[in-house]
């Protein structure tokens, strides 16, 4: 669905004609329907049995949902709902200043200093974008979705919120977190267009404060924060364990690398909701956990955009 960022109003009513995703991920955005509207929310959710996941080929959790925020006129232009973007949404949605284009903007260059991409909207499996943007963007997103999924783990069992109340709050926490921690500066950019990223997401420091943030926020009065805050550790490992994959493949191809960042992924929400002491480095237990997962199912789906016709040849000049 669409939504108005400000308000929360629906854009576009689904009884128009519900719009699903198709098996490359993309949507039709009838940005026609408010033409007065500069930014909006795009929500796309799991709505029921027919959602899967088109690498893993497992279906996804009814309920589960991704955010991004889109530019009115921009129809034709991609735009990534991933758990990258959901963070961004939130905090813009969350922050005390205006929420127009020019606040979108500012966070969103923040957010690609700080993991070191060019754009957040680059499609990892489209064939035409460079294979290290490619790369670098599906680990951003991985990182993000290992360290939710670790922290969720964490906090769940000590609040009475939802899952959806704790997932926002996590969600706001890492963009404050983010947004304070970085100063966006174009001379740090190399000439691919991307750049060393300005924070270590795999940082004890870092993840104990997004944990306390997000603490303060949702978990039960006279619950420890300091000791919940010890699971940085294994939060650390989560999150470092994406980050060494991409490097110890460096030298493959692009479809390799996604693939064995997306297995480790899983080994990682695996660990997390076996029950893993989180106070101790997993890394060995995520490597474990994985060398007895399933992945024959698992094949990328890279995506060929179609390309433009191409221009006719020129009439001959007629005989004199």
């Amino acid at each position: 669905v669409f939504k108005d960022l400000e308000t929360g109003d629906l854009l576009y009513n689904d009884s128009e004609g519900e719009i699903r995703t198709d098996f490359n991920g993309l949507y039709e955005v009838p940005y026609w329907r408010w033409p007065d509207t500069d930014i909006y929310e795009i929500y796309v959710s799991c709505v029921d049995s027919s959602g899967i996941d088109t690498l893993s080929m497992e279906q996804s959790t009814i309920g589960e949902n991704f955010s991004a925020i889109g530019q009115s006129g921009d129809g034709n232009v991609p735009v990534q709902a991933t758990a990258l973007s959901s963070i961004l949404a939130a905090g813009l949605k969350a922050s005390d200043g205006a929420v127009d284009i020019e606040a979108y903007e500012s966070q969103k260059s923040a957010f690609e200093t700080a993991f070191g991409i060019e754009d957040m909207n680059v499609n990892p499996y489209d064939t035409t974008v460079d294979q290290s943007a490619a790369t670098a963007n599906s680990s951003a997103i991985l990182q993000v979705e290992s360290l939710l999924s670790g922290m969720s783990a964490v906090l769940s069992g000590n609040s009475d919120k939802s899952p959806e109340e704790i997932q926002l709050e996590m969600q706001k926490a890492i963009s404050a977190t983010i947004s304070a921690a970085v100063v966006v500066d174009a001379s740090g950019t190399d000439s691919s267009g991307s750049s060393a990223p300005s924070i270590d997401f795999s940082d004890t420091s870092f993840i104990s404060n997004v944990i306390e943030t997000t603490a303060n926020e949702v978990v039960d009065e006279g619950v420890d924060i300091e000791a919940l805050k010890e699971s940085s550790t294994g939060l650390a490992a989560c999150v470092g364990v994406i980050k060494t994959v991409l490097e110890n493949n460096e030298n493959t191809d692009v479809s390799t690398q996604l693939l064995e960042m997306h297995k480790t992924a899983k080994a990682v929400k695996e660990t997390v909701s076996s029950g893993a002491d989180l106070t101790v480095d997993v890394t060995a237990e995520i490597e474990t956990t994985q060398s007895t997962l399933v992945f024959d199912n698992y094949a990328v789906p890279l995506y060929d955009p179609p390309q433009p016709e191409p221009e006719p040849e020129p009439e001959p000049e007629p005989e004199p």
